[in-house]
């Protein structure tokens, strides 16, 4: 991994870029979860949603030949350092540079999406989020394996509205829950509660 510069970068070898794929850049790669939580967990509530406007998706990807992730989040886990750890938070908002698609939140393979998921299971140009008055929609765009909400496939090109505690899934390599900013706070003050980060 480059260290926040954007030289060419010839073999990323994390989880999320993608083991031995090239690129022309390198598109930021998501905190984990226990990452956040360590500079987010001191907060108070009004700070916190002061620093996080935006929903995000909480998110848990297969390894290259792996099954279905399960989405280990549970309220009720008394490891939260553990479960943090293997989750990753990505934002809802675009990425500057990233695309011209000014309209839509891009998530897929190739690096000018706006949440870039390194898995050969996952569409080059997977699905994309709108934003309209404070509510989202999710939209599947012609993947080649799919997008599910709440265990239900959607069809392709249709507009899905989100609710906060969705549960997504991008193909079978990327699991992951849609979370409003209140709600990721419950779940950052739980993780800290239970010990964790």
């Amino acid at each position: 991994m480059t260290s926040g510069n954007t030289h060419m970068q010839d073999e990323p070898t994390d989880r999320w870029s993608g083991e031995g794929a090239s690129r022309s850049y390198a598109a930021p790669a998501l905190p984990t979860l226990a990452d956040f939580v360590r500079g987010h967990g001191r907060m108070t509530r009004e700070e916190f949603l002061a620093a996080v406007e935006v929903p995000a998706l909480v998110l848990n990807q297969a390894t290259q030949g792996e099954s279905t992730p399960s989405l280990v989040m549970t309220r009720t886990s008394t490891d939260g350092e553990e479960e943090a750890r293997e989750l990753h938070v990505a934002f809802l908002r675009k990425r500057p540079g990233s695309n011209s698609f000014s309209m839509m939140i891009t998530l897929g393979r190739a690096d000018n999406n706006d949440i870039v998921v390194k898995h050969t299971l996952i569409s080059k140009f997977h699905a994309y989020f709108r934003t309209l008055g404070g509510s989202y929609t999710l939209v599947d765009a012609g993947s080649l394996n799919g997008t599910w909400i709440d265990g239900k496939r959607c069809a392709p090109e249709r507009s899905y509205p989100l609710k906060s505690g969705a549960q997504l899934r991008f193909g079978e390599a990327l699991v992951g829950e849609f979370m409003a900013p209140e709600e990721l706070y419950a779940l950052v003050r739980h993780t800290v509660d239970a010990g964790g980060a």
